[in-house]
Formats: C-alpha cells, structure tokens, sequence
C-alpha cells in the first residue's frame, strides 16, 4: 500500500514544483531545456504512474470486496512494474534522442510524437485507458454490492426507514466520489480522442482545461482511494488524530 501510495505523494511534490517554478523566477521549462526533460522524466510519468497504480489497486479492492478473493502482494507489485518499467525506459530513450518539447501553454513538457516518441505516447495512450476503465469498473461494482448488502438489512428485521436512508448515504457519496474521477480525466480522455481520430494536435484551450483537471487529480486519485480502502482510510484519520494530537499538546 506505501508502495503505491509513494507516487501519489511524488505527483503531487511534482505538480507543486511545476506549478512554482513555471512562474518564480521565471519559466524555468521554458528558458532551460534540461528542466524540461527533467518534468517530463519525473512529474509527467509520475502523474501517469499515480493513474496506474490506483486502476492496480481498484481491482484488488473489486475483487477483495465482491469476491472475497485476495492475491498475494507481488502479484500486484509485478503487475504494477510490468507497466512502469518499458514505459520509463522508452521516456528515458526519448530523453536520450531528444524527442521532448514544452507544450503550447508553457506548464509542462511531453514527448515528441515520432520514433519512439510515437510508441511511449501510445503505450501512455493505452495504459490510461486500461487504468480509467479499471477504476470506473471497480468502483461500480463495490457501489452495487454496497447497495446490495445495505438492502439486504430489511431482511433482517432492521426498519426500513433507517435501511433506505443509510442507502441513499451509501450511494450518494458514491456517486459523487465516481463523478469526480471521471470529470478529473474527461478532459484528458477528450484530448486523446481528438488527437487519435483526427490526427491534429490538441487546441490551447482544449489543452489549458486538460491541464487543469489533471492538476487536481493527486487529490481526486486520493479521495477516490480513502473511499475504496477502508485500511488505508482507518491508518489515514489515526495519523490526522495523532498529528493533532501532537500539535495541541
């Protein structure tokens, strides 16, 4: 769980870093083409890698909930690695070919598409497709088994009343924990549908309002997280009560 939680933490040092210094002192994307290869390498894949991992670990929580079926820990961890390993060495050949560029808005840098640069845009194409529908799929299927079990309380001789309102608590956070993810990566999804069936790149406008749905995904990633995992939701308000713990003492 560390393990994977570690990229969210990452993604977000990283967007903080792009969102500073792409303004103080000046961009620094921009005037040095280094610290551009340096976002691309680092934050972009971090970003991407964060999408990943919580698609890896929606389906552990589907299947652990649903199915009561647990799978041992390196089974994820090599599933995990089997995507972050050839797309880390293909964004490090582009480095190393010099296929990266800023984009149009001057907020982060990207590969080139062509060579290899076409091949790590299409594995990237393609693993956020995979981890999108994992995360969508997951969490309707715990959302449905939620519901299931809540209604099945009326069985038990529990009041109605107290079952359909605990339902309808149940379902509305769902929803709106579920709306919030894809409205993050709709943007994105857009973007990427543009690009692939018409072949033009991506307009600045379409681009700036991408970009800043993405930004917020380290925080949507980790709510949608919480919601899914009641461990790391119990270890996440323990150390919120002991950090206060700590300051008012």
């Amino acid at each position: 769980m560390l393990y994977c939680c570690s990229y969210r933490f990452l993604a977000a040092l990283g967007t903080l870093f792009r969102a500073i210094f792409t303004i103080v002192p000046y961009n620094i994307l921009e005037v040095h083409p280094k610290w551009c290869m340096f976002d691309m390498i680092t934050t972009s894949q971090l970003l991407m890698f964060s999408g990943f991992t919580l698609g890896v670990m929606s389906v552990e929580r589907f299947l652990l909930v649903c199915f009561n079926t647990s799978l041992p820990f390196y089974f994820w961890l090599v599933l995990i690695s089997l995507n972050i390993i050839p797309e880390c060495c293909l964004v490090i050949a582009c480095a190393v070919l010099n296929l990266f560029t800023i984009t149009k808005l001057n907020m982060y840098c990207s590969v080139v598409p062509k060579e290899v640069g076409y091949v790590t845009m299409m594995v990237a194409t393609v693993s956020f497709y995979v981890s999108f529908v994992c995360v969508v799929v997951s969490y309707m299927g715990i959302m449905i088994f939620k519901y299931k079990n809540c209604m099945n309380q009326i069985n038990l001789n529990v009041p109605k009343k107290q079952v359909y309102k605990e339902c309808f608590s149940t379902l509305t956070k769902s929803f709106i924990n579920a709306g919030l993810y894809m409205v993050v990566y709709l943007g994105k999804i857009y973007c990427l549908a543009f690009e692939l069936s018409t072949g033009k790149p991506r307009t600045i406008v379409m681009d700036a309002v991408s970009t800043c749905l993405i930004a917020s995904s380290t925080t949507t990633n980790a709510t949608t997280l919480l919601y899914m995992n009641q461990e790391i939701k119990e270890d996440f308000f323990n150390l919120i009560s002991n950090l206060k713990a700590c300051v008012s003492s």
